[in-house]
């Protein structure tokens, strides 16, 4: 099944540089150089308001650190970047994203909810479908591989949301970021054993050391 060109995150519509390279015929490194050449000049609102750079970081099989970071587009954003994109491969991308876009704006319009009205509890309802299964994957796995953040979340909510709040003012950018990667950094902070492994649906994922978790949350008083 053919990933979607666009998505919906924080009530908008949005695509990233990895799938822009995919349909365009670019490679990302090309395209990551464009917005970062198109960000030198735009006004700070405009970017933060239409472009997000999603740093990742992942292990190598020589246990080398791959940075696999990517930025998210809004249609203003993403419009900016393919504007000088040429050609009759580009031109029917546009047309292909440009209706994407549309077509998520007016299925928020069909529920009534404009993207500035949607609420955080809207957002985690709408992707607890997709997340649950990765959830429970892990969880029913964890003896053999490890604990992701989110299943960490599930089964110690309190601690988690204690040691969310004690990590938040530690992150620079912390608007990119949501509990299960504020939780990632708090983990690796406290010292806890973590590595990449591909034991979910979606593929790799970051594990923790399922003893020293439990160690650390028997001991981590709310």
């Amino acid at each position: 099944m053919r990933a979607a060109l666009v998505y919906l995150k924080d009530g908008k519509g949005k695509t990233d540089s990895l799938t822009v390279a995919k349909e365009f015929g670019k490679r990302h490194a090309d395209v990551m150089r464009a917005v970062r050449d198109a960000l030198v000049n735009l006004p700070n609102d405009f970017q933060e308001r239409n472009f997000a750079l999603i740093a990742r970081h992942e292990t190598n099989a020589i246990g080398g650190v791959v940075d696999k970071s990517y930025y998210e587009l809004t249609r203003d954003g993403f419009m900016f970047i393919v504007f000088g994109f040429t050609g009759k491969k580009a031109d029917t991308a546009k047309v292909v994203f440009i209706e994407e876009f549309n077509r998520m704006e007016a299925k928020l319009v069909d529920v009534g909810l404009q993207p500035q009205e949607l609420t955080i509890n809207d957002l985690l309802r709408m992707t607890a479908d997709k997340l649950q299964s990765a959830v429970d994957y892990a969880a029913d796995h964890a003896e053999q591989h490890g604990l992701t953040s989110i299943a960490i979340i599930k089964k110690y909510p309190e601690k988690s949301a204690k040691l969310i709040e004690e990590t938040k003012p530690k992150i620079k950018n912390l608007n990119k970021y949501g509990p299960s990667g504020i939780l990632t950094v708090g983990l690796k902070n406290k010292g806890i054993t973590s590595k990449v492994a591909r034991v979910t649906p979606k593929g790799p994922a970051l594990l923790f050391n399922t003893k020293e978790v439990e160690e650390f949350m028997g001991g981590y008083d709310v």
